[in-house]
């Protein structure tokens, strides 16, 4: 903001910025009848005793640091709620992608063509035979397909020659003692 700049930013009504930025209300005459009944001797005393007990240059200090104060606290609160709406829309961007992606892949799950539509710019094409396997055009070198059909046979062995999940772990003798770590 510029310093030269004569309009003042004034903050919203309600807010301590807002009470200790306007100025003070001017004081009504005695003889109105809807007039708050004048201070006590006693408050005028303290108050005459506050002011004396800070120069003005400390209560411009101070009012100064209340107002920066209450400006972090405002940024706060704001910047809190603009976290919020985010958190919102990315949970709704998220909810949207995970529902779609999944409504997707459940369509996909039966309908070759549109598997082929995703894998066709990679010049690959899946086949749904009895193993469900993906095959490549002609555009793919004849080495590479024939090193991927290797590996999807070693690979498919290896599998094959892994334990089933039923069966049963050794018995207490055929088991290794666990080194101990201290």
């Amino acid at each position: 903001m510029d310093p030269a700049d004569p309009v003042e930013h004034v903050p919203p009504p309600g807010t301590l910025l807002h009470a200790l930025a306007s100025p003070p209300a001017p004081a009504s005459s005695p003889s109105s009848s809807s007039s708050p009944p004048l201070p006590s001797s006693s408050a005028v005393a303290a108050a005459a005793a506050e002011a004396a007990e800070f120069p003005a240059a400390k209560r411009r200090a101070l009012q100064d640091l209340v107002l920066f104060e209450e400006r972090l606290r405002q940024n706060m609160l704001r910047l809190n709620r603009s976290r919020r709406r985010w958190e919102v829309v990315l949970a709704a961007l998220s909810a949207a992608f995970a529902y779609f992606a999944y409504s997707t892949l459940w369509a996909a799950r039966d309908d070759p063509n549109l598997i082929n539509s995703v894998l066709r710019p990679f010049n690959m094409e899946f086949n749904k035979s009895s193993r469900g396997e993906i095959t490549f055009s002609r555009a793919v070198p004849a080495h590479f397909q024939e090193s991927y059909e290797g590996f999807r046979e070693r690979l498919l062995r290896g599998w094959s020659a892994l334990p089933t999940p039923s069966a049963r772990p050794p018995a207490a003798a055929e088991r290794r003692p666990r080194p101990r770590i201290d």
